[in-house]
């Protein structure tokens, strides 16, 4: 609205179609919004360090749903002496993720951007029902410090619905899940990361990528675009 305001000054006889625009991260439920209509909807969730909080989720027309990793799980919600990616989870963004699913939702666009979180999706997953295991059969820690301790996903509570979900994530960035351009190297220090805990978390992240290799026969952390948020 604001460059439209200056283009109309400087060429009035000029006629402007107007379009809110967001890159996947804080901002892209309002845009969508303002774009498609639609309704605004709140649920209680966990912040990234699990301390109760409001967030947002929006239902278009069409009934799809729009996740903000953020809303939950955004570094927002922490002061700079709180960030700390060992601790940090998704977990609230499952439990949006979830809320969204029993709202009727069947297809859910998560906007992958601005978080926390170094822990792979492991609490948003726990969030909608997997259980994460070590090796005595107990959970594991939430946060990405509690990843080099998985040893089993147990994913037979998952909800049942997600089976019919058309879950598709937004994201600009093409970064993999690991490596010198991974999600850690790239982002771990914006989310309170020193060198030690880069060094930690990411054997943390391939450890956990290889045991959901072997659960879902499947290696993505590679493709681009894994390591976002």
């Amino acid at each position: 609205e604001a460059i439209a305001r200056g283009a109309r000054t400087a060429c009035p006889d000029w006629d402007l179609d107007v379009a809110p625009l967001a890159d996947g991260g804080p901002g892209t439920m309002d845009a969508l919004l303002t774009a498609r209509g639609g309704e605004r909807r709140s649920a209680r969730v966990e912040d990234p360090l699990g301390r109760p909080v409001e967030a947002a989720f929006a239902i278009l027309p069409d009934r799809t749903a729009i996740v903000e990793m953020a809303e939950a799980s955004g570094l927002w919600r922490l002061t700079a002496e709180e960030r700390n990616p060992n601790r940090a989870s998704t977990f609230g963004t499952g439990q949006l993720l979830r809320a969204a699913i029993e709202a009727g939702c069947r297809k859910v666009i998560v906007g992958a951007g601005g978080s926390a979180t170094n822990d792979g999706g492991a609490g948003a997953v726990e969030a909608l029902g997997a259980r994460l295991l070590d090796a005595k059969g107990a959970p594991i820690r939430r946060g990405g410090a509690g990843l080099a301790q998985l040893a089993r996903i147990d994913p037979s509570d998952m909800h049942p619905a997600l089976r019919e979900i058309d879950l598709r994530v937004a994201t600009d960035v093409r970064n993999p899940l690991l490596g010198p351009t991974g999600a850690t190297a790239v982002f771990g220090p914006q989310k309170g990361a020193d060198a030690r805990a880069l060094e930690s978390l990411e054997r943390g992240l391939t450890h956990y990528a290889q045991v959901v290799a072997e659960v879902t026969g499947r290696d993505r952390s590679l493709e681009e675009g894994a390591g976002a948020a």
